[in-house]
């Protein structure tokens, strides 16, 4: 299990900031891997509403089922993910700067996998205790998106292990681009 956080200070009212990062209709707008999603049940701001998210992995594209499990707008907001070989829980945080009129992201993605269960079916990871976080593809070409810039102040790291909380990990590149 790997865990992602990215934190984005961004020069919009967190209303805003919230309402753009937790749309997974407007997901494509600022992740790069995102090739659209819909809303399968439910919809914007309901716990347990599901959506489904087209994302490119190399030459393919990979539906996923997720499910909102939290929301608290406009603080945070989180999903599930209910399907596929690489499952990715999502966490959004929004902390309102300046009086209001900038915002703090934190975005955070934790991975599980095939890797979470030996093939022995204990738990822990297959490999023994070494968990090799790998950069989320959402990362992937976001700062080089045609027309995107990134605002201020993006920093991500990786995190796994019981000290996950504690330890600088892997830098890698900014998610949120611009809204």
């Amino acid at each position: 299990m790997a865990e992602f956080v990215h934190h984005i200070d961004i020069d919009r009212a967190p209303e805003l900031v919230f309402e753009v990062a937790t749309d997974p209709t407007r997901f494509a707008e600022w992740q790069s891997d995102v090739a659209g999603a819909r809303w399968v049940a439910g919809g914007p701001n309901e716990v347990g509403a599901t959506f489904a998210s087209t994302r490119r992995i190399g030459r393919f594209e990979v539906v996923q089922m997720q499910r909102v499990s939290e929301i608290d707008p406009p603080r945070r907001w989180a999903a599930v993910a209910l399907d596929g070989p690489i499952r990715a829980n999502a966490t959004v945080a929004v902390e309102s700067l300046a009086q209001g009129t900038r915002s703090r992201g934190t975005f955070t993605l934790d991975f599980h996998g095939s890797w979470d269960r030996p093939a022995d079916g204990s738990t822990g990871p297959a490999d023994g205790g070494q968990d090799r976080p790998e950069e989320p593809p959402s990362a992937e070409g976001a700062a080089r998106k045609p027309g995107r810039q990134r605002l201020t102040g993006s920093r991500t790291t990786a995190r796994s292990g019981p000290d996950a909380g504690h330890r600088p990990g892997l830098v890698t590149r900014p998610y949120l681009s611009r809204i």
